[in-house]
């Protein structure tokens, strides 16, 4: 299959024809298999294709990250202002709060903590 590739194709083609080769062998078969089988084939890491996946992958993971650093962040100073204003959380409370998905609703809850007098009071609007 390399050679009639490399024989057949231009290298940009050849680059595009070997990720889409890699791509459909994971609709099949496992991660580990394909890369062996396709070791050494390095004009589909050169490949436009390949490198718009990879970037399209970067960036989702670093808006994941973001997201993710926003919601501890944002967790992180609910329970360490409400801890000094209620006391620490019991479990319940503290898996409520683990649940909430959004930085801007656990921002929401911070602003509240001068507005009401315990954990439960506070995560009732939540």
């Amino acid at each position: 299959m390399e050679a009639r590739i490399n024989q057949e194709a231009t290298p940009t083609d050849a680059g595009i024809l070997w990720t889409a080769t890699y791509v459909l062998m994971g609709l099949r078969y496992p991660p580990e298999f394909a890369a062996r089988l396709l070791q050494g084939v390095r004009a589909m890491e050169e490949s436009a294709t390949y490198q718009a996946i990879l970037a399209k992958g970067r960036a989702a993971g670093l808006q994941e990250g973001r997201t993710e650093g926003a919601l501890e962040t944002a967790r992180t100073i609910l329970l360490h202002l409400g801890g000094k204003r209620f006391g620490p959380p019991n479990a319940s409370t503290q898996a409520a709060i683990d649940a909430i998905t959004s930085p801007e609703k656990l921002e929401q809850l911070t602003e509240r903590i001068l507005d009401v007098e315990s954990w439960s009071e506070l995560l009732a609007a939540a």
